[in-house]
């Protein structure tokens, strides 16, 4: 849309009442009066946090708890758990190893280094509740941000050995 008529006086659609008559639009159900108070949690991770404790979830399983996978190319896992280290989320990247053979190996194969960034003690992993509505948009920032500051890192050790990997 281009910015310069972009209808900044008009009404804007996210009232409560067009996203609530939206959302039950996507799920079928049928149209109901706005509460007097609604809460917005589109990807669930309030409501994850706040009642996954009566659904059996453990408060590890709440928490993002990233291994360190051990088949991953070790010089480009050892400059993201430092990025996290350094930007103070060490404890979400933990250092004991475990062996996952995942999307990552064929690429290890073919000598793309690649490195596993999952938290493989929450439940969904891998079955038919891994969808969208588990994600949580804390994780994927801190995910981001380390994946951002190990950037400029993974540019230099490149460059150091030649490209070589």
């Amino acid at each position: 849309m281009d910015r310069a008529r972009q209808p900044y006086q008009a009404p804007s659609v996210f009232e409560p009442a067009n996203l609530l008559r939206e959302a039950r639009r996507q799920k079928g159900l049928a149209e109901a009066a706005v509460p007097e108070i609604c809460l917005l949690d589109p990807d669930g991770d309030i409501v994850r946090r706040e009642l996954s404790a009566g659904l059996g979830f453990s408060k590890t399983d709440r928490d993002l708890n990233i291994r360190r996978e051990s088949y991953s190319a070790p010089w480009l896992t050892d400059i993201v758990w430092d990025a996290a280290a350094r930007l103070g989320y060490g404890r979400h990247f933990l250092r004991d190893p475990m062996p996952v053979e995942d999307d990552h190996v064929p690429f290890l194969k073919l000598g793309v280094p690649a490195t596993l960034l999952i938290d493989f003690d929450f439940p969904p992993w891998h079955t038919a509740d891994d969808t969208l509505d588990k994600v949580s948009a804390e994780s994927l920032t801190i995910v981001g941000n380390v994946v951002l500051e190990a950037l400029p890192s993974v540019e230099h050790y490149l460059s150091r050995e030649g490209g070589r990997r």
